[in-house]
């Protein structure tokens, strides 16, 4: 899930930057695709952890 969220915001990201479609609804999409990616790393992270990586 870390990698597709990863690139959601990749692709939004060019959509936004090329003008391609409503930048002020691209923004909110943009902020939940970051939250989203914060939310996956640290659940992979505290998921290493519990495997005993640091």
């Amino acid at each position: 899930m870390l990698g597709e969220a990863s690139e959601i915001d990749y692709w939004l990201e060019i959509i936004e930057t090329l003008n391609w479609g409503d930048n002020t609804i691209l923004s909110g999409l943009r902020k939940e695709a970051k939250e989203l990616l914060a939310i996956f790393t640290q659940k992979e992270f505290l998921d290493a952890q519990r495997r005993g990586f640091r």
